[in-house]
């Protein structure tokens, strides 16, 4: 079987690879290992929160292809950097925008990435908004200032505008005008390809799990 590095390439793709070599294959990873995925778990109610798990991913990793930088130690920091890339330009300030990551952070990615499950400011719905949210009220007044208090998210309409963050961004890298973003795009990537010896699968040293006693005799 060919040792696939993306749904679509194996690993000759990065011999030796071009900026346009690597940035095949990290678009072929996030179609086919991320979007589409998440895209099959929107199909019913149920499936919201392992959608809404799978999507937390994108904003700490996307930072990184963006800056050209590496999130370790800083993971909260990128999170909220790339998740206001992301929102930015749909109507609400940065600011706002920096809050209400930091929520999803604590209580949605580290909710799901540590506990297994969201935290209690965590809601769904299909409300037609990628998110809506609930602020206190001073004498009937919202106050704009206050502490959050939820976040109801539409995961239908957050996966349509992360899809569309991913979808410009990886036009912006295949445009070679726009040199700078992809000497950071390549820089990123090739900071995490690192050294593999996934190739020599036959070589492996240690075997963990997997064996439920079916072929014992």
């Amino acid at each position: 079987m060919a040792n696939l590095i993306s749904p679509k390439y194996d690993g000759a793709k990065l011999d030796m690879p071009s900026t346009d070599d690597l940035i095949d294959v990290f678009e072929d990873r996030m179609k086919g290992w991320f979007l589409e995925p998440t895209q099959k778990l929107l199909a019913a109610f149920n499936d919201f929160p392992a959608s809404i798990c799978l999507q937390m991913t994108y904003f700490e990793g996307i930072w990184t292809f963006i800056t050209g930088k590496d999130s370790d130690g800083k993971s909260a920091s990128f999170f909220k950097r790339g998740f206001v890339s992301v929102f930015h330009g749909y109507g609400q300030p940065d600011d706002l925008l920096e809050r209400v990551a930091q929520v999803l952070y604590t209580d949605a990615r580290c909710g799901f990435f540590h506990d297994g499950m969201f935290r209690n400011r965590i809601y769904f719905s299909n409300r037609r908004h990628a998110l809506e949210i609930t602020l206190p009220k001073r004498n009937g007044v919202t106050d704009p200032e206050g502490e959050i208090e939820s976040i109801i998210i539409d995961p239908r309409q957050f996966h349509a505008t992360i899809q569309k963050h991913f979808t410009d961004f990886v036009t912006k890298l295949k445009n070679k005008q726009n040199a700078e973003a992809r000497r950071l795009f390549h820089a990123a990537f090739m900071a995490r390809q690192g050294r593999s010896r996934a190739i020599g699968i036959p070589d492996t040293d240690f075997k963990i799990g997997g064996n439920t006693g079916q072929n014992e005799t």
